[in-house]
């Protein structure tokens, strides 16, 4: 009879977790574990994006202050625009050395700065595209008393698969007014 009597308390007392609360617990446990997943995931997806952007942005405010840098030295007379509007060369009024400014589109694009003794330099990195090329000389008033050249472009980085997170794209626009 105490026998018994021990083994009924004992069942009473069971401290064990039932089998709704352990599925409850697990529940519980992998939702938060999912929505934590997803936060650090959509973290890292806008770090990278902020990434593109940055580079977009340092590089097309690399290029608009050479394209200035460059014009500001000019010859006014000798500004010539062609190339479907891709392209504009001057001759240096310091040294007399001609400059051509090209924008070439695509994903390796770039826009380069070419100078008369055959020296090229890319004013953008290997990793930014470049396009809006059609119209990177936009306006080109080279008859008056201070010429007037207004140019467009487009630089993009990152993934360009449809649908991609990864990608940045920005559009730049400057007006250079030459003095005489």
């Amino acid at each position: 009879m105490y026998k018994v009597a021990i083994i009924k308390t004992m069942i009473r007392n069971n401290f064990g977790f039932t089998l709704i609360e352990t599925l409850v617990t697990l529940a519980l446990t992998s939702v938060a574990v999912m929505t934590i997943t997803v936060i650090i995931f959509n973290s890292l997806q806008a770090n990278n994006k902020i990434n593109y952007l940055e580079k977009v942005d340092r590089n097309g405010s690399a290029v608009l202050e050479e394209i200035k840098k460059n014009l500001y030295k000019a010859d006014a007379t000798t500004i010539i625009c062609g190339g479907g509007q891709s392209t504009v060369t001057f001759t240096n009024k310091y040294d007399g050395v001609t400059t051509t400014l090209r924008c070439i589109e695509g994903i390796t694009g770039k826009i380069a700065s070419i100078s008369g003794v055959g020296t090229t330099v890319s004013l953008t990195s290997s990793d930014v595209g470049v396009s809006g090329c059609s119209g990177f000389v936009a306006s080109c008033i080279t008859g008056s008393a201070s010429p007037t050249l207004e140019f467009n472009f487009a630089l993009s980085a990152g993934s360009t698969d449809p649908g991609s997170k990864n990608y940045a794209k920005k559009f730049f626009r400057t007006k250079v007014v030459i003095r005489r």
